[in-house]
């Protein structure tokens, strides 16, 4: 007979691997080797460097990237678009921190006076 104690012992046990086992998978993003090459080239085009840290961060930008722009121009193929969109220099960065960098402003609401001119 095994006692109540070693049982409590065996089940933390169990219930501490499955946790880690949940933990690890979900923090460690895996990359579509696929498409490693291509990384590398775009990589190379754009001149981007990245430390260890940010590279894995950055990897995963532009995968969702990718993949965005396979299914939009999956949709265009389809009729439901009238442009394609392809990669750019841009393809690393989140849409957040493209619009910090590139537009420097807040897009305000359109000014309701359109069509009202000064006369003398």
């Amino acid at each position: 007979r095994i006692s109540p104690r070693l049982s409590i012992m065996k089940l933390s046990l169990f219930l501490g691997c499955v946790l880690l086992s949940i933990l690890v998978v979900a923090s460690g993003h895996t990359f579509d080797s696929k498409l490693d090459e291509d990384w590398k080239s775009w990589k190379s085009q754009n001149e981007k460097q990245y430390t260890e840290e940010e590279e894995t961060y950055r990897r995963k930008i532009w995968e969702d990237t990718v993949r965005y722009i396979e299914q939009h121009n999956l949709e265009y193929s389809m009729g439901k678009h009238t442009f394609t969109v392809g990669m750019n220099q841009f393809g690393d960065l989140t849409t957040k921190e493209f619009n910090e960098r590139m537009n420097g402003f807040l897009p305000t609401e359109a000014d309701n006076r359109a069509g009202e001119f000064e006369t003398d």
